[in-house]
């Protein structure tokens, strides 16, 4: 497993930027690393993507030279280890409700004794063998990033409690899931949801994980940068695609 230069980053305090993609097409995620970004998310909670798409643009993260994360919508540790099986070089758990779903999905990355992956060596992220499963072992300790979103108010609430078990590397608040929990859906600027999510931003440094954010505006990165985010996720391939179609659209018909 090459090394997580983003997580590497992350860790040291550095700023790192990447996008959702949504799409099946590696070209998206060959596109994201030439432009420069750190880490691509690969969604299969939303996104209309088998694990043989899931394969093809965790290929071309790896061709990119760009971290491969993959957004599950649960803590399921077979389907995670599948995951990582594949080159992965992290999990994004939709949903990271309690700190029992955070020992779940560490468990669900780590190998034993630290954890309950299963073992096999002749898999993509072992080089079909070609790496001693041992060194695989301890690479996989290292640059395999837990990552979790915090979407519900329960959540946001008890998030001192689900970092303090120590099995996840970053967290970041979805005020879309936040809203709707709240009773306000859509309203991201509501008092209820503002107070979540800084609380969330808040405990993350106090626990010393990384703090990331969701951006729909690039503008938007500097006030999360300041107030302690270091992960920057701009948008979704999807959408990038068609407000920049529209744009020009809008513009040529003028």
């Amino acid at each position: 497993m090459r090394p997580n230069h983003a997580k590497r980053r992350a860790h040291e305090g550095r700023a790192v930027f990447g996008s959702f993609v949504f799409c099946r097409e590696p070209a998206h995620v060959e596109i994201l690393g030439l432009a420069g970004y750190d880490f691509v998310i690969i969604d299969t909670e939303h996104a209309a993507l088998d694990m043989a798409d899931v394969e093809r643009l965790v290929i071309a993260a790896d061709a990119a030279a760009i971290t491969p994360i993959v957004r599950v919508a649960k803590a399921d540790p077979q389907l995670i280890g599948r995951v990582l099986d594949l080159g992965a070089q992290g999990i994004l758990l939709a949903h990271l409700g309690s700190r029992e779903d955070a020992e779940r999905i560490g468990q669900a990355v780590r190998y034993a004794s630290a954890g309950i992956r299963g073992a096999c060596s002749a898999v993509r992220a072992t080089g079909y063998s070609a790496t001693p499963f041992d060194l695989h072992v301890k690479q996989t300790a290292e640059e395999v990033w837990v990552l979790g979103l915090i979407e519900d108010a329960a959540a946001a609430d008890a998030i001192e409690d689900i970092l303090a078990g120590g099995y996840v590397d970053a967290v970041m608040p979805g005020p879309g899931d936040l809203s709707t929990s709240l009773g306000v859906p859509g309203q991201f600027t509501h008092p209820e949801v503002t107070k979540r999510v800084d609380r969330v931003i808040e405990a993350a440094g106090k626990a010393s994980v990384t703090a990331a954010m969701y951006v729909s505006d690039p503008a938007e990165a500097e006030q999360w940068m300041a107030r302690g985010a270091r992960m920057i996720i701009y948008s979704v391939d999807a959408k990038i695609l068609y407000q920049a179609y529209r744009r020009a659209l809008e513009q040529m018909r003028k």
